[in-house]
């Protein structure tokens, strides 16, 4: 079931704090939160996060939309090409559900 979440606290990662930063207000729709295997962008390093799971090309979008061009092309870099059509998670400590943005409900 998709949810709408914003982002209202820095993600925790690998990526440095200034692209993690960039994520605070972003608004996406996501998978409604569960389990998912997350890797560290760096270190490849695998783990298990609660969380919510968006579209890696959203979230992407919604960071250059934003004018965070910078934060979007760091993550063009270091994501490994597989995961750039895949999601990215977001934990539950950084995010919560909000009911459908306005220009959604217009589209």
């Amino acid at each position: 079931m998709l949810v709408y979440i914003e982002i209202d606290a820095t993600p925790k990662g690998e990526a440095p704090v200034w692209v993690r930063d960039a994520w605070i207000g972003c608004v996406f729709p996501a998978r409604r939160g569960g389990t998912h295997m997350v890797y560290g962008v760096l270190s490849g390093a695998i783990a298990v996060e609660e969380g919510y799971a968006v579209a890696t090309h959203t979230a992407l979008e919604q960071l250059e939309r934003r004018g965070c061009t910078g934060a979007a092309a760091w993550w063009r870099e270091n994501l490994a090409p597989w995961a750039l059509v895949g999601e990215l998670v977001f934990s539950r400590e950084c995010c919560r559900e909000i009911g459908v943005p306005a220009e959604q409900e217009r589209a």
